[in-house]
């Protein structure tokens, strides 16, 4: 799904008629603003956001392509692996037994991917020391799985991940913080970040601040500054919930400097937001009738092994228990056409379903275009859109009093 889509389904949604904005498009030229020449109009009509269509015909094509779609997407497979090890020394026995529970675990993940699903395999590694064996394990399955991987890591995690850190074994990797595990070592930290985009891994970071202290909070301004005079293209998502008495509306204060964070609701918002401005000619957003995923996990010192269904179900247990209750027990849910068509009708008159995947049933929009649906989506874009133009600026970012001046 791309741009056209989206811009014919919010246009449709407006009401407007397309011939009424290419007549203005060609009218710009009496006005101060000088007028698009006709090889962009073509361009714009060639790429579908202008055409002769009338609102209705706008729609009724945006509901085809959407049903489409929604019968074609398949479930995603999620298998995470936790690395627990702190430099404890497993057995050898032991460690047969995880590599061998790990290519089961894969060899499970692919009958449930089946031909078209899709495999990510999430490494969460919080400590300094992780068993190579194990590790190396993991990436020759996935990548004989045709699986991308994506280590979530700590501070921390950084010297027991460096062995393996080559774009060969994986392109991402995900940093992940808050006020237990944040290091308070500026260049140090900031160099362990630089040296992934040294070996064209591209690392972003994702920092919970509640409970933070100033001295934390201005330690991730000092580490981001660091990594950015460098490489500019580093990201950081700033997470709050509960922020101490120095936070005001979406900003927190540092020693008279602000910073932007958002509700963790709202990360999905900065995700697409990102891809409109990053990838124009490629949005990669979820669409509202994506099917969830399914979910296995692994903590391999335990062997404990948790498999969750699209639908919600779960099992817990030994991998060959979950295995037999995944074949006997956990079935693909009926596809109901009906609903699927009436999700479908009821979004497409929504101009801001696609972005903000709010649901009528769980949040305070309401169903189609409503004055309480535009003040909620408002809302969302007025918290994310700082931290989306923090981390858009190129150059040295700079914090100054009362916002952050991009």
């Amino acid at each position: 799904m791309d741009q056209f889509l989206l811009f014919q389904t919010m246009r449709g949604a407006i009401d407007i008629a397309p011939g009424d904005i290419i007549r203005g498009l060609g009218h710009l030229g009496d006005s101060e603003v000088s007028a698009l020449s006709e090889d962009e109009i073509e361009t714009l009509k060639r790429r579908g956001y202008l055409t002769e269509l009338s609102p209705q015909q706008e729609q009724e094509q945006a509901r085809t392509i959407l049903r489409v779609l929604s019968e074609k997407l398949q479930s995603p497979v999620e298998l995470t692996f936790h690395l627990q090890t702190d430099g404890g020394r497993q057995s050898s026995q032991d460690d047969s037994a995880a590599a061998s529970l790990i290519d089961r675990l894969f060899s499970l993940a692919d009958r449930i991917a089946d031909e078209q699903g899709r495999m990510v395999t999430n490494v969460e590694i919080p400590f300094g020391h992780i068993n190579a064996q194990l590790m190396t394990r993991i990436l020759d399955q996935a990548q004989a799985h045709n699986s991308m991987v994506l280590p979530q890591l700590t501070f921390a995690g950084f010297e027991a991940l460096t062995p393996w850190l080559k774009s060969e074994n994986f392109r991402h990797a995900l940093l992940v913080s808050d006020r237990e595990n944040l290091s308070l070592a500026v260049e140090d930290a900031a160099n362990k970040i630089i040296s992934f985009f040294d070996q064209q891994v591209h690392p972003s970071w994702k920092c919970n601040i509640s409970g933070m202290s100033s001295r934390q909070l201005e330690t991730i301004l000092l580490i981001f500054e660091r990594v950015r005079q460098k490489y500019a293209s580093f990201t950081l998502c700033l997470i709050g919930e509960t922020i101490d008495e120095t936070a005001s509306d979406n900003w927190v204060t540092i020693n008279e400097t602000s910073l932007p964070f958002i509700s963790p609701e709202n990360e999905i918002v900065l995700s697409t937001l990102f891809s409109f401005v990053l990838m124009p000619n490629r949005i990669n957003y979820q669409p509202f009738f994506a099917p969830g995923s399914h979910k296995l996990t692994c903590v391999l010192e335990s062997k404990q092994v948790t498999y969750e269904s699209p639908t919600g179900e779960k099992i817990v247990g030994e991998f060959d228990q979950v295995e037999a209750s995944f074949e006997e027990s956990i079935t693909p849910p009926a596809v109901d056409n009906a609903a699927a068509e009436a999700l479908i009708q009821q979004r497409v008159s929504c101009k801001y379903a696609l972005l903000c995947r709010c649901n009528p049933d769980t949040s305070e929009c309401s169903p189609g275009i409503s004055l309480k649906c535009t003040e909620v989506f408002e809302q969302r874009l007025r918290q994310v859109l700082p931290l989306l133009l923090f981390n858009l600026k190129k150059n040295k970012p700079r914090a100054v009093a009362g916002g952050y001046n991009a």
